[in-house]
């Protein structure tokens, strides 16, 4: 295939630690790969393995579809194990397939892939890193990729991809694997044993190869249903959001009202209390003025008082 004898190479080279450091960069959220990955150069360089600290250097992060792919083969395993041997058989089975068996087989795979593809995003939202519509598309290319081709099927399966995989659809044409594997060979160690490389071993003919297309038939059946259920339960969920943020957004209309009024209730006794002050004021002014009148008509009271008195006496 593409670059087998380019793997091969690079494996001879491969610093001793080299593959744990992969099994653990690559397993991890992709926030935090940056700095786990210089940390564990760093810690090599420390230790005086020179080799081994560029290596993890050389690391590259992968993309966010990789990522997604990498767990897949870390927690999904046993599924993905299942996904690509039906790759093996459709391989197979395609080279003895009339143009209408083609066609329907065409659609199966696309199937397969559009169900394993929403498994991955629904995994991505359990680890809590969920991705975009666009992510899912470059998901389902690199599966389609893994089926076309085994060295496809055994990047994808390594769990160490930095970039997703394209493959045209043009007959045997091989999928371009250059920069895609950070460790040609390796494999995640919660991933189950075996080699997806190999090809089934011929032993049954056109009766097995009608068997393995009915049992990816039916694996594609299963995850048509699972990948129902779950886009059920999505739309309930977001059901449940959208009626949450329409009850947030009529509390935040209403704390929005009562904020207003609480500013004109605020505003109105600031307005009072200028009220109260220039009232007393003038209060003051009036009580201190009805003093010196009353002062005032005692006064001119007591003067008329006298006056009378001399006046009658």
């Amino acid at each position: 295939m593409s670059t087998a004898s380019d793997d091969a190479s690079a494996d001879d080279a491969v610093p001793a630690g080299l593959a744990d450091a992969v099994d653990e960069l690559y397993a991890l959220p992709p926030e935090e790969f940056t700095a786990v990955r210089n940390e564990r150069a760093k810690a090599a360089k420390a230790a005086g393995d020179k080799d081994l600290a560029q290596a993890i250097g050389r690391l590259r992060k992968p993309s966010s579809a990789a990522w997604l792919l990498n767990q897949l083969a870390r927690h999904q395993a046993g599924e993905l194990d299942q996904f690509l041997a039906v790759g093996a058989a459709l391989r197979e089975a395609q080279a003895e397939l009339d143009a209408d068996q083609l066609k329907d087989l065409s659609r199966k795979r696309h199937q397969v892939v559009a169900a394993v593809a929403r498994q991955a995003r629904a995994l991505a939202r359990q680890l809590g890193n969920p991705v975009s519509d666009t992510v899912e598309g470059e998901v389902e290319q690199t599966l389609r990729a893994a089926l076309a081709d085994p060295d496809a099927a055994a990047a994808v399966a390594g769990g160490s991809l930095t970039r997703t995989l394209d493959y045209a659809g043009l007959g045997d044409t091989a999928v371009d694997l250059t920069g895609a594997v950070a460790l040609p060979g390796a494999a995640p160690r919660r991933r189950a044993a075996g080699d997806v490389r190999a090809e089934p071993e011929d032993t049954g003919g056109a009766e097995r190869r009608r068997a393995e297309l009915e049992q990816a038939e039916r694996d594609a059946a299963d995850r048509e249903r699972d990948a129902a259920e779950a886009a059920e339960d999505l739309d309930r969920a977001d059901r449940r959001i959208e009626a949450a943020e329409g009850r947030r957004a009529a509390a935040d209309d209403r704390i929005a009202d009562l904020e207003r009024e609480l500013e004109t209730a605020r505003e109105e006794h600031a307005a009072a209390g200028r009220d109260v002050r220039a009232a007393g004021r003038e209060r003051s002014r009036a009580a201190a003025h009805a003093d010196s009148a009353r002062v005032a008509a005692d006064r001119a009271q007591a003067r008329a008082t006298r006056l009378r008195d001399r006046a009658g006496g």
